[in-house]
């Protein structure tokens, strides 16, 4: 009888050691998931963001207005006229001159009179009658090949004769008109109509205005 006791007093400690065990390893691992723990004054005031900040940049992300960019006006009396159609309907719009200057070569110029001798100097350096305005001229894709011609010609003609270079440029891209999207899809139809009112076939971007303040703005 005493040995059953015994044996069951044993497992009684075993059971109470192993559940021990468990308890600490819990306790442990609970203790390794919380990480480092800092004091509010340990931290670095520039880590902290305010509340009122992250509010306010909601708040403008929320108000940020789009505007629809309208392409494919190649000339400024449509531009003008596109803008002005908008303008009726009480909304904010900015032209702007995209356009820019491509360089296409040089030109140089030698007016007339000139003497048989200096015209067939010059005749041999390329240069042709312009009848219209009555100049010997000549025509150059590189710069440094045109700033070449013109230095030899300077101690060749007569005093009070001059040669001149004018650069020969067209202007690429057209103009953009920035209307301001308040009502949305809505909106950007009621230009779509508008354009197609006019006869033109114009491309329609949906971008953050820049710019845009008044329904009168032209750059």
């Amino acid at each position: 009888m005493r040995w059953i006791v015994s044996l069951l007093l044993l497992a009684n400690v075993i059971v109470f050691a192993w559940y021990s065990q468990q308890d600490s390893e819990a306790v442990t691992s609970r203790d390794e998931d919380k990480g480092n723990v800092r004091l509010l004054s340990e931290v670095n005031a520039d880590d902290l963001l305010r509340r009122d900040i992250v509010k306010a940049d909601r708040t403008a992300v929320r108000n940020e207005l789009y505007c629809g960019v309208v392409s494919g006006l190649y000339t400024s009396a449509q531009a003008e006229q596109l803008l002005e159609a908008i303008q009726v309907f009480d909304l904010n719009a900015l032209l702007k001159d995209q356009r820019r200057d491509e360089v296409l070569g040089y030109e140089i110029s030698v007016s007339l009179p000139l003497v048989v001798p200096q015209i067939e100097m010059l005749q041999a350096k390329g240069f042709t009658l312009r009848q219209y305005s009555q100049q010997m001229v000549a025509q150059f894709v590189e710069l440094n090949t045109a700033q070449v011609v013109l230095a030899q010609l300077e101690p060749e003609l007569p005093v009070g004769v001059a040669a001149e270079m004018s650069v020969l440029a067209r202007k690429t891209g057209g103009f953009e008109v920035w209307v301001e999207l308040p009502g949305g899809e809505e909106t950007a139809s009621k230009i779509k109509l508008i354009a197609a009112e006019m006869g033109l076939l114009l491309k329609i971007e949906k971008k953050l205005c820049k710019g845009v303040a008044s329904a009168r703005s032209r750059e």
